[in-house]
């Protein structure tokens, strides 16, 4: 559809923008945001250990929701499985 083309559109202008990676991951979670009509957007990147998932990148988040710290990788795939489960009425 043409709200997907235009998500596109922004993505590939924000990639194709000699920015570093944070303010790319900053502008992409803003397009995301803005064109999917999200109150915000959050990337994280899965920890050394691979333990926790750690914020770095944001747009449209309250400062309470980003204090909340690093998630914990399991529980997230824990989540993500029930709700996988649900939405194919398997729970």
């Amino acid at each position: 559809s043409r709200k997907y083309l235009e998500i596109i559109a922004t993505l590939a202008d924000a990639y194709n923008s000699p920015v570093g990676t944070n303010e790319l991951l900053e502008r992409t979670a803003r397009a995301l945001a803005e064109q999917l009509e999200l109150a915000g957007c959050e990337f994280r990147l899965l920890s050394q250990d691979q333990e926790l998932l750690e914020p770095i990148a944001s747009y449209g988040l309250s400062e309470l929701f980003l204090t909340k710290g690093p998630v914990e990788a399991e529980r997230l795939s824990e989540a993500l499985e029930r709700m996988a489960g649900h939405e194919m009425g398997q729970v």
